[in-house]
C-alpha cells in the first residue's frame, strides 16, 4: 500500500478521502442527496462529530452518508476511528443499530450477496423460496421492501389456511405481482377488512382490480 500511512487500530486519524474503499454492497439508496439533505444540513453547521471508522485497510465499515456529504462539500480528509475488524462484520453490527435499514436496502444487500443479521437474511431468503429469485429481483428494483409478500402471505391464510402445507406458491406470486399492478394500500386494505376470500382470490387470479375500500371487483 505505497503512498498510505499504515493504519494502526484504536487510532484516531485524519484519512485522505481519495484512500478510503467504501462497501461495494451498500445499498445506493442510503448516499442519494435527497436522503442526506437532514445530515448535510446538520454537518455544515457543526461539522462531522461522529468519526467514520476504517478498517487497518482502508475499507469504509461505517459512515458511508458522512463520506458522501464530505465529498459534496470538497472536502479532501475526515477524522476517521480504525477498528480492527473486518468490513463485511462490522458493516452487519453496525447498520443494526444505526441508521436502520429500510425495507428495499434489505432486500438489495441480500441479491448482492451483502452482510446482514441472521433473522433478516433468513426472512429473505423463505420469501424467495416462495417467490422465485427473478420476482424477489423485480421487487427490489421498483423500490418495494417485503411487504407485498406480507400481505400475499396474509391473504394467502384467509384463502388456504394456516401453516407452510397450505402456502399455494402460485398463488403467492400472483398476489405480489397483483400489489405491484394496483396497488399495496387496496390489498392490504381488502386482507386486513371484511372483504370475502373468495373476491380476494378471484381478483388475484383473474387479475382483476379491487376498489378503493377492497370490497369488491371491478369492472
Amino acid at each position: 500500500m505505497r503512498g498510505k500511512k499504515r493504519l494502526v487500530p484504536g487510532e484516531k486519524v485524519l484519512v485522505a478521502i481519495k484512500d478510503i474503499q467504501k462497501a461495494s454492497f451498500n445499498p445506493p439508496s442510503r448516499t442519494e442527496k435527497a436522503e442526506l439533505s437532514a445530515l448535510a444540513k446538520s454537518i455544515k453547521m457543526v461539522g462531522i462529530l461522529v468519526p467514520l471508522i476504517l478498517d487497518t485497510k482502508f475499507n469504509l465499515i461505517d459512515g458511508h452518508r458522512r463520506l458522501a456529504i464530505a465529498i459534496l462539500m470538497g472536502l479532501t480528509h475526515v477524522e476517521c476511528v480504525i477498528r480492527d475488524i473486518d468490513q463485511r462484520s462490522g458493516f452487519k453490527e453496525i447498520n443494526t443499530t444505526a441508521r436502520a435499514m429500510i425495507g428495499n436496502e434489505v432486500l438489495h444487500l441480500y441479491l448482492v450477496g451483502g452482510p446482514l443479521i441472521d433473522r433478516c437474511r433468513n426472512k429473505v431468503n423463505r420469501a424467495e423460496m416462495i417467490l422465485g429469485r427473478k420476482l424477489l429481483v423485480e421487487l427490489q428494483a421498483e423500490g418495494y421492501s417485503l411487504a407485498p409478500y406480507g400481505y400475499a402471505i396474509q391473504a394467502n391464510t384467509k384463502i388456504y389456511g394456516k401453516g407452510e402445507a397450505n402456502i399455494n406458491k402460485e398463488f403467492v406470486r400472483k398476489a405480489v405481482q397483483w400489489q405491484m399492478k394496483y396497488g399495496v394500500q387496496a390489498f392490504s386494505v381488502a386482507v386486513r377488512g371484511s372483504t370475502k376470500p373468495d373476491v380476494i382470490k378471484r381478483a388475484v387470479m383473474e387479475d382483476l382490480p379491487l376498489n378503493d375500500k377492497g370490497m369488491s371487483l371491478g369492472n
